[in-house]
C-alpha cells in the first residue's frame, strides 16, 4: 500500500528502536515502535515541515511537542 518500514521485528511485529517508517504521502516517524504502534520518537509532515517529537499513545502523539519547520514550539 505504499508504506515503508525499516527496523526490528519481534514475533512478526514492528517493535525496536532505530525505525523509520514513511506513509505514501511522505509523512515520516523516526523512533521507537511497539506492538506495531509509534511508542517514542518524531512524526514529520511532509507537507508543512512540521513535526511531533515525544511520546505516542494509540498510534497518536501523547506527550511532547509540535514544533514548526524552523523548530519552533507551535503547541
Amino acid at each position: 500500500d505504499g508504506r515503508f518500514y525499516k527496523g526490528p521485528f519481534v514475533n512478526g511485529a514492528l517493535t525496536g528502536i532505530d525505525a523509520f517508517f514513511m506513509y505514501p504521502n511522505g509523512d515520516v516517524f523516526k523512533g521507537e515502535f511497539r506492538d506495531n504502534s509509534f511508542y517514542v520518537g518524531t512524526y514529520t509532515i511532509a507537507e508543512d515541515g512540521s513535526f511531533f517529537k515525544g511520546t505516542f499513545k494509540n498510534g497518536q502523539p501523547d506527550e511532547g511537542n509540535w514544533y514548526d519547520k524552523n523548530h519552533k514550539i507551535i503547541q
